[in-house]
């Protein structure tokens, strides 16, 4: 039978009810509708997610196919067996606390369509970072920016992106499906900085373009203080921490064994980026100091001051 749909979406979830149920809405409020969607239930309760399905339409039913592991295979495991199970011209990577704007796929589609020679490997928009915190069980957004998920230009600066100074969000990426097999797919070993891994080897074979718009949310969980003021989870900040410096160790022990020229180009700008990260956090302490002493210095003068109107 012919396929029609344009989109492979591969919606990795695991025992996350609310979030999932929130981005099958999302993805079925799409006003372009040429995708279908692969669920990786990752070793999780697969029982929400059949019941989730038995209360769509037939028509919207049909649109996604469930891929029930009965353990983990991690996250690196998970979006190689989503990819490698699609076959769609498209792909887009949705973890399942992500949500879409009704608008993504028509304008992030169109775009890759217009490219008819190929030139772009990916696409990728601007995104609203939403900061949440959990009342109940209910995820409630306390929080909407847009100032650092703005994409401005026409084409994503590959060298920024090796260096890890600016950052592509699964959520946010549209890309094709020949340059994932001239890049080897997904690393299914790895446990964290899969999407990165594959996106740097991705960027080999073309550029990235740049829709403006903001057409998705990438979600963090937070808390809040006494005064209501929102502060990162510090587990999820924890657990971001480690896996940038695990997938930084991977790139440096790939380099030291000569298994890739592009790891020892990342491992240069690593190099440059933590000697960068570290000159800022000397000139931060100084600053710091600088700043106590001239306070200490203000505070002696005042007292001086004080003395001679006293006498």
């Amino acid at each position: 039978m012919y396929n029609c749909n344009k989109v492979s979406i591969i919606l990795r979830t695991k025992n996350r009810e609310f979030f999932f149920r929130r981005a099958v809405k999302s993805i079925l409020n799409q006003t372009y509708k040429g995708y279908h969607v692969y669920i990786v239930n990752d070793g999780g309760c697969v029982d929400y997610i059949k019941n989730s399905m038995s209360l769509l339409m037939g028509h919207e039913r049909s649109k996604f196919s469930i891929i029930d592991l009965p353990k983990s295979t991690r996250r690196g495991g998970a979006l190689s067996i989503g990819i490698n199970s699609s076959f769609e011209e498209y792909i887009h990577v949705h973890d399942d606390d992500d949500t879409l704007e009704p608008e993504f796929l028509e304008k992030m589609v169109s775009y890759l369509d217009n490219d008819k020679n190929e030139i772009y490997s990916a696409v990728i928009c601007s995104n609203y970072d939403v900061y949440e915190t959990c009342v109940d069980g209910i995820y409630r957004e306390v929080e909407r920016s847009d100032r650092n998920g703005q994409r401005t230009g026409s084409v994503m600066d590959y060298g920024l992106y090796l260096s890890g100074l600016t950052a592509i969000v699964p959520i946010a990426l549209l890309f094709r499906r020949k340059f994932i097999r001239l890049s080897g797919g997904a690393n299914p070993c790895l446990d964290y900085g899969e999407d990165t891994d594959l996106f740097k080897r991705l960027l080999l074979y073309g550029d990235v373009g740049i829709v403006n718009d903001f057409l998705c949310s990438y979600c963090w969980p937070v808390s809040l203080d006494d005064d209501g003021r929102t502060t990162l989870d510090s587990r999820s900040k924890r657990e971001c921490d480690y896996q940038n410096i695990m997938y930084d160790n991977v790139c440096i022990r790939e380099a030291m064994f000569g298994n890739s020229i592009l790891k020892d180009l990342q491992v240069e700008l690593i190099k440059h980026r933590l000697m960068g990260n570290h000159q800022s956090s000397i000139l931060l302490q100084n600053l710091t100091l600088l700043e106590e002493s001239f306070f200490k210095m203000i505070e002696a003068i005042n007292n001086l001051l004080e003395q001679k109107n006293h006498r």
